[in-house]
């Protein structure tokens, strides 16, 4: 979403009609802000309710670089040539957010499931 910004005019000239185009800047900033909590918030619902590990709430790290990233979008959503490093800790939150995960998912063994019969 935030990659759009650049393109806004472009993309509106040539009438796509994506969320950047539709709503006004900040509340496609609200939007986006919205959406990287939760992405935050299912993994923690993911860990509470022992989908899964602890490990994984490794993922949150990048929430730091997302904040980074909706603060900046706040701040120049009107003006989108300002708004490369926020694009920048966007992409590098996802990446970071799905390795920690899977890094976490794929390193802890999983649970026994405990049966009538004993551990399996």
């Amino acid at each position: 979403m935030i990659n759009q910004f650049p393109d806004r005019r472009a993309d509106e000239a040539a009438a796509k009609r994506h969320w950047v185009v539709r709503l006004r800047p900040r509340a496609v900033a609200r939007g986006y802000a919205g959406i990287a909590v939760a992405a935050y918030a299912w993994l923690v619902a993911a860990v509470i309710s022992k989908q899964l590990p602890a490990a994984a709430l490794a993922g949150l790290l990048p929430s730091l670089l997302s904040l980074r990233a909706a603060s900046e979008l706040w701040r120049y959503a009107e003006e989108p040539q300002r708004l490369a490093p926020a694009i920048r800790a966007t992409i590098a939150a996802a990446c970071l957010h799905g390795v920690l995960v899977a890094a976490a998912i794929a390193l802890v063994p999983p649970r026994r499931a405990l049966t009538r019969d004993g551990l399996h």
